[in-house]
């Protein structure tokens, strides 16, 4: 028995087969292409479906064929995709990143606030609504169109098996109410749509159908295939990381980073944090997700390196480690604000951007490294020290991603946190989580804690409590950096738009 974990990010898109012990048997993966103007950030659905089935015949080998039972889908939350009567898609898909749609989020949060009393709703741009409405008052012929809005991994379910369904954490993200089970009806009329405008909702592992015909003959299937709704990647890759007790964290560090812990109590609200309830089992799983952390170091890559060595040349990312090793704890006073695309937890706030803070003379580009490196801890701390601000423990981390393969960076994690840090085998804990909910769905495993089991450990890494001091004294530079020049980054973002309405050109504000 064989699983197929579909899994799109924002950079690629990904088909990796498991059997039934959790073990990869194939993978594949092709690029995907984003279009970035200003605020505006999206992507191409159709490019998502033809790379899809790309992607899922690169890995369908004649054993797999024979034995593939299951599929199931993972992407990022809140990634709007909109369908025309004939189920074609009406425009580029709005990304979760996107941020167009600041003033709808505002204006939701002024007259929609019974909305938000639910702490998992955030009158947030990143969130699905906004977007709806940011279309209908920008693109209202495009908007008039529409007759299906749905997530991305939606949209893949549906292309798969033709079912217009969601599960309940995704849905959250429109603001569905999981209590009374239903979508926000003041604000669907405020649109003028109807709830037939938006996916059915199931549990997190329900069967959605089975595999198409014409799909089934496309990829060289003679069996019925079922395709499993999973959730979106950040919970997908929480259970993926093998968490099963409480205080434990998952904490995913890709081109943007996750940081989620298992609780069994419900935090209060604030600062964005999520605490979205479990079925099975039952319990919370608390915290959020940033814009960017692997991101900033593919950034660093291209700036200071991409003159010198191959840009794909994996040799950079150890070149990249050596030199901030060189460097000393606080990189001889240079700390760096990574928020390159503004921030969302725990600091929610657009506007805000990188920094490089104390340059002298005497600093290098291994300084320069180095900070960027500690960068990605600080924000780490920050996450976690706003979770435990709010009632719930936390013990130890379970680190996955791209990141997680740069061993220096797993190393400042643990020593600025204070906290033990588990380096997982499989960095694709997504993939690996998706497949946990398929294989319950499949009956390999009673639970997700059984299906627990499969999750490896490659090395732990316990923290250097000296260092850890220096740096909770650098930490507190690092937070009171970012409070006191939050005015100074919103003047910016003012001074630009007037720029910007002179009839300038500006790009990636």
């Amino acid at each position: 028995m064989y699983v197929l974990i579909l899994n799109l990010g924002l950079k690629s898109i990904r088909s990796i087969v498991f059997n039934k012990e959790g073990e990869v048997i194939s993978k594949y993966w092709l690029p995907v292409k984003t279009v970035i103007g200003g605020p505006l950030v999206e992507q191409d659905a159709n490019e998502w479906w033809e790379q899809s089935k790309r992607v899922i015949k690169a890995t369908l080998t004649p054993e797999v064929q024979e034995n593939l039972s299951h599929i199931s889908v993972t992407s990022s939350s809140c990634c709007l995709v909109m369908l025309d009567s004939q189920d074609n898609p009406l425009a580029n898909v709005i990304m979760v990143s996107d941020k167009r749609s600041q003033r709808q989020a505002q204006r939701l949060k002024n007259d929609f606030s019974f909305l938000f009393t639910n702490q998992n709703h955030l009158p947030e741009p990143s969130y699905m609504f906004p977007k709806m409405m940011w279309m209908k008052e920008n693109k209202p012929e495009v908007f008039a169109g529409v007759k299906k809005f749905m997530a991305s991994d939606d949209f893949l379910i549906y292309r798969l098996c033709g079912s217009f369904v969601t599960d309940y954490l995704n849905a959250e993200k429109l603001y569905y109410d999981i209590p009374s089970q239903t979508y926000p009806q003041r604000l669907l009329a405020y649109l003028g749509i109807t709830k037939d405008a938006l996916p059915s909702v199931v549990d997190v592992g329900a069967v959605a159908g089975s595999l198409k015909g014409e799909l089934k003959e496309e990829f060289g299937l003679h069996q019925d295939v079922k395709v499993v709704v999973s959730t979106y990647d950040a919970v997908c890759a929480f259970w993926g990381a093998g968490v099963a007790e409480e205080g434990e964290v998952s904490h995913v560090c890709g081109t943007c980073s996750s940081f989620r812990v298992y609780s069994n109590v419900r935090t209060a609200p604030g600062n964005g944090i999520l605490a979205q309830q479990f079925k099975n089992p039952d319990m919370y799983v608390v915290g959020g997700s940033n814009n960017i952390e692997g991101g900033v170091i593919e950034w660093a890559k291209d700036c200071f390196y991409g003159d010198s060595y191959p840009i794909h040349n994996e040799l950079i990312y150890e070149i990249m480690e050596n030199e901030a090793k060189e460097s000393v704890v606080g990189a001889r006073g240079l700390l760096f604000l990574p928020y390159l695309l503004g921030e969302r937890v725990p600091v929610w706030d657009p506007h805000v951007r990188g920094m490089f803070f104390g340059l002298e003379r005497i600093h290098t580009r291994k300084d320069m490294m180095r900070s960027i490196f500690e960068s990605t801890g600080f924000n780490t701390l920050n996450m976690l020290r706003t979770i435990e601000a709010k009632g719930v423990k936390v013990n130890s981390i379970r680190m996955s991603g791209g990141l997680s393969r740069i061993d220096y960076i797993c190393k400042l994690k643990a020593d600025i946190t204070g906290k033990e840090v588990a380096v997982l085998e499989e960095y694709e804990a997504t993939a690996l989580g998706a497949f946990m909910i398929a294989s319950v769905a499949a009956g390999i495993f009673p639970d997700l804690k059984a299906a627990a089991s499969v999750v490896k450990v490659k090395k732990v890494i316990k923290p250097d409590m000296e260092a850890h001091e220096r740096y909770k004294q650098l930490y507190n530079l690092f937070i009171g950096l970012y409070r006191q020049t939050t005015g100074v980054f919103r003047q910016r973002t003012d001074m630009l738009a007037s720029i910007n309405d002179k009839g300038l050109t500006v790009t990636n504000l």
